[in-house]
């Protein structure tokens, strides 16, 4: 579990991180009213890439999406 959050979160440290106010389950816990006990997952995954002649490319990120409130995407 995630302790303080005001320094930088590490996602390549695990898979994903849970969000939500159950502490007993949640990486991240969140106390606000608005959010359910399990709330919302971030996960983070590396994709390797293949160049134009074949060879594959150094594992890199996907571009992130940036949710903003009451988005279903």
């Amino acid at each position: 579990m995630v302790s303080d959050l005001t320094e930088p979160l590490y996602v390549h440290r695990m898979t994903c991180y849970l969000f939500g106010r159950e502490r007993k389950v949640a990486d991240i816990p969140t106390d606000h009213p608005s959010c359910s006990k399990q709330h919302a997952v971030l996960q983070y995954r590396l994709v390797e890439k293949e160049q134009p002649d074949g060879m594959m490319a150094k594992k890199m990120s996907r571009k992130y999406v940036l949710l903003h409130e009451n988005s279903t995407e």
